[in-house]
Formats: structure tokens, sequence, C-alpha cells
């Protein structure tokens, strides 16, 4: 049987953006939340599966004018990231999964920027041009599926890699390196 996933978003209390059609197959459904008066838009797209990416990854950027979504065909099969409008409707399909991995993070400054990896490299990646730019590589090591991390004040970025060393970079110019290894019971794992 197949199922589509119906994404809800909760949209900031401002008027939503002027009204543009949704993506072709794809419907916008808003209601206002009854407990906290919030507005939320339900993106229903029953042509392709949606992946739950806003509990491992904040999926807005620096100023919450895009967002991410990663979905697949009903089949479970190519799985795509998609960049949305911040009030969640359609703008381009960016890459597939194959290509970069979906556990990336947006750069808290500089709304056009993410952050992403593939095998032993990680990447800058900008969403207005689709250039991705390698800051630096890991091999022969890869790096762990987390992905990237960014500190609060978005100037350090984290990755693990494939030997369990925590590597953390002054983003600016990927200097400043800062690494650890921490001791993980035998019954976790980190990633």
């Amino acid at each position: 049987m197949r199922y589509a996933i119906c994404m809800l978003l909760v949209v900031a209390a401002t008027v939503m953006a002027e009204e543009k059609p949704a993506a072709p197959g794809e419907s916008l459904v808003d209601s206002v939340d009854a407990a906290y008066g919030s507005k939320i838009r339900q993106i229903n797209s029953p042509a392709v599966q949606e992946h739950n990416l806003y509990y491992y990854r904040n999926p807005w950027n620096a100023d919450a004018s895009r967002m991410l979504t990663v979905q697949s065909d009903l089949d479970g099969r190519n799985w795509r990231v998609i960049l949305r409008e911040g009030d969640g409707r359609f703008l381009k399909q960016l890459f597939a999964t194959e290509q970069f991995d979906w556990r990336l993070a947006w750069d808290r400054n500089k709304p056009d920027i993410l952050y992403t990896w593939q095998a032993s490299d990680l990447y800058k990646y900008n969403v207005a041009t689709g250039k991705a730019d390698v800051l630096k590589s890991f091999a022969p090591l890869g790096l762990k599926p987390n992905g990237p991390s960014l500190n609060q004040a978005g100037d350090r970025i984290l990755v693990i890699t494939s030997d369990g060393v925590f590597h953390s970079y002054r983003l600016a110019d990927m200097q400043d390196e800062r690494h650890f290894k921490i001791t993980v019971p035998p019954d976790c794992d980190i990633g």
C-alpha cells in the first residue's frame, strides 16, 4: 500500500507571502492552531514521499526565506533535496542524495549557503547558484552519517570522521582545528 505523507509547517504569525500556485501535484492548506493561534501550512504531495527532516535538522535558512524538504517517489527511490520558499512553496530540486547527503546544515548567517557532505568530502553549497565547493577532504577517512553541525554563533563547523574523531574548524577559513575522541559505551553509536 502506498501512502502520501503530508508535511505540516508552522508558519510565523506574519502575513503569508503573496499567493502563488503550489507545485504541480501539490496542494497547500492553511489553517490556524486553535490552542496557540499560529498559522499552519500543510503541504500535501500525494505523488511523492516526504522525509521528516525537520526533527533531525532545522529546515529553514538564516532568514527563514527558504526551507528544505527531502522527498522520493512513491516506491521510496530517487531521494532528492528540495528547496522551497519559507512558506513551503516549491522552488526547485537542489540535488539527488547520491550527489550530496541530505543530512546537512544551513549557514547561520548567509541565507543562500548550506553545508553538506559526500563520502570523505565536506562541501559549502550555494542554493542560489547550485555551486558546491569542497571545504575539506578527510580522505582516506569517511565522514559519519550524522553530517555537519554548526555552533550557535555560526562561526565553527563540526564533523565526525569514520574513526570516531570529532573535528571542529573555524568556518571562515577552515583553520584552527580542534579535535577529540569520546569514549562511547559498548551499546551506543555516534552515528
